[in-house]
């Protein structure tokens, strides 16, 4: 590998680390929607952890965690 093909090899990382970035971003906004959407249906008095917990894709831990109310 001579120095100008690193160079741009370099500069292909970066832009990969760019595009991580944005793509990291936007599963933070989903997850934040989804982690509130949770806490609104354990509102429902009839709510239970192991039906969210799948349809969410967590486990049980993780739902409890979030809506505290849904502890077994």
């Amino acid at each position: 590998m001579v120095a100008q093909s690193y160079t741009a090899a370099l500069a292909e990382l970066r832009a990969k680390r760019d595009e991580i970035k944005k793509h990291e971003a936007a599963l933070a906004k989903v997850e934040t929607e989804r982690d509130k959407q949770i806490r609104q249906l354990a509102g429902y008095e009839k709510a239970k952890a192991e039906r969210i917990a799948p349809a969410a894709g967590l486990s049980l831990a993780q739902v409890v965690a979030l809506a505290p109310s849904l502890a077994p």
